[in-house]
């Protein structure tokens, strides 16, 4: 009699535990199939995304995009979940920038840079300028100011994560002028996406340098130089 029982106890739970997996899977099987989307803030720390499966609308939630925004809202296809995040990181026709600047330099310089967000083809354009920061009288607050018509490097860049062998890994910069040729590369001390990194150049300034994104995250070219004013 105790072997039965034992036996119809063990039988109960295997049907059990069967009509559990096989409801979770239909469950799965019939809801979205696809994952949240992901959002990113900075040309620094996004990827190109496929936009298969999703539906991108407007901040407002509701009101379809036309190509003419910065950042957007790209949710499952029930809008069951949405996140915000730049447009070019779902649709990489549409050229966006982030703006990254120092304050005080030793010296009185300043650095800014612009980047493109990745197309997933192309390295991104990169802009920088060497600029000179500003103050008023006495005050600590100033402003970085620049010639934005005239940057001291107008190409592409890109950030790399370099493992040598016997050695201690490092980040770095490489530069390439618009016709993908390379041009320069700078080892940095510290890369921390989505909003800044370090490197040292001694012929801008004896202190190390740390660009910081800006409020200016996601925006069309002709608006960079917003973040300068």
């Amino acid at each position: 009699m105790r072997f039965l029982l034992l036996f119809l106890l063990n039988f109960f739970s295997l049907v059990l535990v069967s009509c559990l997996d096989n409801s979770s899977t239909s469950n799965s099987s019939t809801g979205s199939t696809v994952g949240s989307p992901a959002g990113f803030n900075s040309s620094l720390n996004a990827t190109p995304q496929s936009s298969t499966g999703y539906v991108l609308v407007r901040l407002d939630g509701s009101t379809p995009i036309d190509g003419s925004e910065d950042s957007v809202l790209v949710c499952t296809p029930e809008k069951n979940y949405c996140t915000q995040t730049c447009l070019s990181v779902y649709s990489p026709q549409y050229e966006r920038w982030s703006v990254f600047k120092t304050d005080f330099l030793n010296g009185g310089k300043c650095v800014g840079f612009a980047m493109a967000y990745s197309n997933g083809t192309d390295i991104p354009r990169a802009k920088m300028w060497i600029g000179n920061y500003v103050q008023s009288g006495n005050s600590v607050v100033g402003r970085c100011v620049i010639n934005f018509n005239s940057p001291d490097f107008d190409g592409r860049a890109y950030f790399s994560f370099v493992r040598p062998q016997n050695a201690s890994a490092y980040y770095l910069h490489s530069f390439y002028d618009l016709s993908n040729n390379p041009l320069s590369s700078i080892r940095l001390l510290n890369f921390n996406p989505p909003g800044l990194w370090t490197f040292h150049d001694s012929s801008i300034t004896n202190a190390d340098i740390t660009p910081q994104l800006t409020n200016y995250s996601c925006v069309k070219e002709n608006a960079i130089s917003g973040a300068f004013q």
